[in-house]
């Protein structure tokens, strides 16, 4: 009978041990199925920031792509001008040859007269 009775003890004292480290494990299993949710909702966080940046980053090269095109239209424009800047200089200069010839001639004319 004292065997059979303590024998009947370890059985509730390994059944009470294995009803504890059930309760333990479903614990962890828990805490490590609410670690997994956390983690699934910071990779869907950096994701989106990824995507975002990305599409910052795209957009600013659209922005640098549109400001080169700028830049080189303005480039041409100057180039544009300072030609027809250098034209005029070189029209006016003959202008003022002209001017100066027949200031010339008008002198002569008057002194010989």
């Amino acid at each position: 009978e004292q065997v059979i009775h303590s024998q009947g003890k370890l059985l509730d004292r390994n059944k009470e041990e294995k009803a504890k480290l059930l309760e333990e494990a479903e614990t962890v299993h828990l805490q490590f199925e609410k670690r997994i949710e956390e983690l699934k909702a910071i990779r869907a966080e950096l994701e989106q920031d990824i995507k975002t940046k990305e599409q910052v980053i795209h957009s600013q090269g659209k922005l640098l792509d549109r400001n080169k095109e700028e830049k080189a239209k303005l480039l041409e424009e100057a180039e544009t001008v300072h030609l027809q800047f250098e034209k005029r200089i070189e029209e006016l200069k003959a202008i003022r040859a002209e001017l100066e010839q027949d200031i010339k001639t008008k002198e002569q004319v008057i002194h010989s007269q």
